[in-house]
């Protein structure tokens, strides 16, 4: 958990480098939160509204970490030598 929030932290930093499990550990609890958020609501399709909410609720987390994940595989290309 530490290696997702030490990539939320630097955002928008997209000099330096992210270590291998920066970068994965950040991907794997991202991938997971958007299939609980979204997996959710495909399953509550049978009550309208709660169903709504989670998967709005699911969109603006998704575009909340657009550029967190951006700047996090930018750094792990800097690591890579790209």
């Amino acid at each position: 958990m530490d290696w997702y929030l030490l990539a939320l932290k630097r955002y928008a930093q997209f000099s330096g480098r992210s270590r291998r499990k920066e970068y994965w550990m950040y991907s794997l609890i991202n991938g997971m939160i958007g299939l609980v958020l979204y997996g959710g609501g495909i399953v509550l399709m049978a009550h309208r509204g709660l169903a709504a909410l989670l998967l709005i609720f699911a969109v603006v987390y998704e575009l909340g970490t657009v550029v967190p994940g951006l700047a996090c595989g930018v750094r792990r290309l800097h690591d890579t030598g790209r």
